[in-house]
């Protein structure tokens, strides 16, 4: 995994709060699993509190805002300091499009995983999300380091491991700061802290970032968002792409 999290983490814990929710359904995902890994694991978001976690982070500043109650590891997916079948159920959280080398990272967590290797993941072209509209170099952004939903599957049966897709849908009020959290409160893009908590922002020119937020401020004041976008006020939850993909051996 990219350790740039060392620069852009700050405050990291503050704006990407777990969502209870979303929450409910990858605990549902572990299953009966007592031991869990959490690749990636940042600040421990989505670890369940009742099972023996062993928390795996490259991050020395993600590890120093760590909330879980679990066992800290410095470490890479691609390389994970745990024996074969060392644990029931390995957990990644948006972190995969991280990793250098996810066909190796995923491999890794088939090989110390023993009854399931749970996945919170992101397809960009699944589903239209209109702050794409005004950024769509994060949809080309995001389409490079995502695997596809598809691929993901295709490894896992390489792999002798079956696999199903559970919808994410995002909550209006989603607690969790990723980039589609806030796709019924345009409001929140223009946060700097809020764009910060967002890889993908950081991967975009200043400049860019700048003249694209003028418009969509525009967009707002005139009424011109509201006439395009203006029916999603009226809807609780969105599905924008996200999904958890669930692996267990065959």
């Amino acid at each position: 995994m990219n350790i740039w999290y060392d620069n852009i983490g700050k405050g990291y814990s503050d704006l990407r709060v777990p969502d209870a929710r979303i929450a409910s359904l990858v605990h549902s995902a572990l299953g009966a699993a007592k031991t869990v890994a959490n690749i990636g694991a940042g600040t421990g978001s989505y670890e369940p509190r009742d099972r023996d976690v062993i928390a795996i982070e490259p991050s020395s500043l993600m590890l120093d805002q760590y909330r879980g109650q679990g066992h800290c590891v410095r470490g890479v997916a691609e390389n994970l300091p745990l024996a074969d079948n060392s644990v029931d159920a390995s957990l990644a959280i948006l972190t995969m499009h991280h990793w250098r080398n996810w066909k190796q990272g995923l491999a890794e967590l088939f090989r110390v995983s023993r009854t399931a290797v749970v996945l919170l993941t992101h397809q960009p072209d699944l589903h239209d999300f209109w702050l794409l509209d005004y950024f769509p170099e994060i949809r080309e952004i995001d389409m490079k380091i995502f695997a596809t939903i598809s691929e993901i599957e295709d490894e896992s049966l390489k792999n002798k491991w079956q696999n199903s897709s559970i919808k994410v849908p995002v909550p209006h009020d989603c607690t969790d700061g990723f980039l589609g959290a806030y796709w019924r409160r345009p409001d929140a893009y223009f946060n700097e802290d809020v764009r910060r908590s967002i890889s993908t922002f950081n991967l975009l020119d200043a400049g860019l970032v700048k003249k694209k937020l003028g418009q969509l401020r525009r967009d707002l004041k005139s009424g011109r968002w509201d006439d395009l976008y203006g029916h999603l006020r009226n809807q609780n939850e969105l599905d924008i792409g996200y999904r958890i993909i669930k692996m267990v051996p065959s």
